[in-house]
Order: C-alpha cells, then structure tokens, then sequence
C-alpha cells in the first residue's frame, strides 16, 4: 500500500510536471531556481533544497547560487558552516569548518552516484519507464536471517533514500523516493512512476557498501 507521503510527493511531482509542459521542461524550469540552505543560529546545516520546506525552531533559511553550494556536493555538510558577514547585514557565505570540529566521516556520509551493473552488489535498483524495483543480494539477506526485522538498521539506517535528478547533477532533483530497509528485508519493493525517469541519475544516502543500476 502507498503511504499517504508518497502519494503527496507523486501529487505534487505530476502536477509540477504538467505546469511544466513535461519532464524536459520541469528540469529547465528546477535549473533556474536558486537552491536554498537551512541551517540553525550556530551555522550547522540542516537541509538544503531548491523547495520551500517548512522552518522547525531554530532554523533560519537563505538563497544561494549554484556556485556557492557546490562545495557541499558530494561531501558531508558536517564538514561546513553558514557564516554570517560580522560587517555587512544580510551577507552569508558557506565555509569550512576547522578540521577539528569535522567529527563525521564525508564518505560515510555523501551522496552516492548508482551507477551501472550486474555483479557484486548489495543492493540493486532496476529503473524501467514505468516502475523503480529495489532489491537485496542474498548475501545481504542472510545477514539479517536472525535478526528482529523491525530493529534491523545499516549503518544506522532504518529508511534508503533515493533520490532521481537531472543527469550527474544531485543538486537538481526530479523526485524522491523512501524505502524502509523491513520492507527490502521482506522482499524486494517495486514502485510505479508517475512518468518516464529513465534519463535520469540516481543518487543515495550510501548505507551498503555496493549498489549497482540496471
């Protein structure tokens, strides 16, 4: 069954493809949107989309060019910070942090790139015009045969984000889809687009060691 956010984020993806005038047009239209950071009072990003996302307490938000957050593709935003200008009001930058407040490990914690195969995978992504199929390794599975799957995490993951964006470009994102790693450990999960995302790059918030796309 579709949970009620996924329906909404399918909603809201077809109806700004339609405003749109299509897939091609959609992405043209996210090109020229400046993306924007959330972060809190001390600088610590929290969040960084070209969508307005609702401000929890202590969030504050502001625009940036492409240029600007580029820094942060790729790489764990642990490892930055939103700099307020102590001289000019309104004037922010996006720095990096002294390498001894850079606790997390960027690699543990980067956006990953699927790329194309067929062997030696932990998990695997199957995108057709018409559905997106994610599914473990056996090897994977075994892992977990004598474990509670309601507890099971990776890498202190219990949800595998994947994100679909414009070709080689994570900051230009198409849509999104969640999947809970119980469900994957059941069997794999399929789930239908709303239209062709075949042209599309896939990326994940890495938890396996090895994904492949076919």
């Amino acid at each position: 069954m579709v949970s009620k956010e996924a329906e909404e984020r399918r909603l809201r993806f077809q109806a700004a493809k339609e405003a749109a005038g299509g897939l091609a047009g959609l992405i043209k239209q996210e090109l020229s949107k400046k993306p924007k950071v959330y972060f809190l009072d001390d600088g610590t990003i929290v969040s960084l989309s070209k969508e307005d996302i609702d401000l929890k307490d202590g969030w504050q938000v502001r625009e940036f060019d492409n240029e600007q957050v580029s820094i942060l593709e790729n790489n764990n935003w642990s490892l930055f910070y939103v700099k307020k200008d102590q001289l000019v009001d309104n004037l922010y930058s996006i720095e990096s942090r002294p390498l001894e407040s850079a606790v997390v490990s960027a690699e543990n914690n980067s956006l990953l790139l699927i790329e194309l195969g067929s062997k030696n995978y932990d998990c695997m992504c199957k995108l057709t015009s018409a559905d997106f199929t994610v599914s473990l390794s056996k090897k994977m599975l075994e892992k977990y045969v004598n474990i509670d799957l309601a507890t099971a995490t990776v890498n202190g993951q219990k949800v595998l984000k994947f994100y679909f964006t414009a070709p080689n470009d994570p900051h230009i994102m198409i849509h999104s889809e969640y999947i809970s790693l119980k469900s994957l450990l059941e069997k794999p999960v399929t789930i239908k687009t709303t239209s062709d995302l075949t042209q599309t790059s896939i990326y994940t918030v890495k938890a396996f060691d090895k994904y492949v796309r076919t």
